[in-house]
């Protein structure tokens, strides 16, 4: 089973942090968990220990400020379409097929997925991983 080293979750709201560390406690093989409310600190984290093999992203679609698109451009610019082999999985409440259409067009995105994270989601990001290995 490949460990999850590294996973960053980056979205606004603090009810779906909650659910999500809840939720990845229960989980074995994940390493460390960094929350994060704006997707600029999350870059400003990745700028001090960059993305790479084993790392997961969950990144929310609607945030202010930043939204999950925007942290996608500039994340690639600074670490490349591969994130540094991190994959990342688009969580959203949004309905808007355009939405999913668009992150097709991102290396480093392997999945967009309703929210809340499930177990199943975290399966699917080891699964990606495993294959990728």
């Amino acid at each position: 089973m490949k460990r999850l080293e590294r996973i960053l979750l980056i979205d606004d709201e603090r009810f779906d942090h909650m659910a999500s560390q809840r939720l990845l406690r229960t989980i074995d093989g994940i390493g460390a968990v960094h929350e994060f409310d704006h997707a600029r600190d999350a870059l400003a984290f990745l700028a001090e220990a960059p993305p790479g093999p084993g790392d997961v992203i969950f990144l929310d679609v609607n945030m202010p400020a930043m939204n999950g698109f925007e942290f996608l451009d500039a994340a690639t610019e600074a670490f490349g379409p591969a994130l540094g082999g991190a994959i990342v999985i688009m969580l959203s409440t949004s309905l808007n097929p355009a939405d999913r259409e668009r992150s097709l067009g991102y290396e480093a995105i392997k999945g967009f997925e309703n929210k809340p994270l499930t177990a199943l989601i975290v399966e699917r990001a080891r699964v990606i991983l495993e294959s990728a290995a």
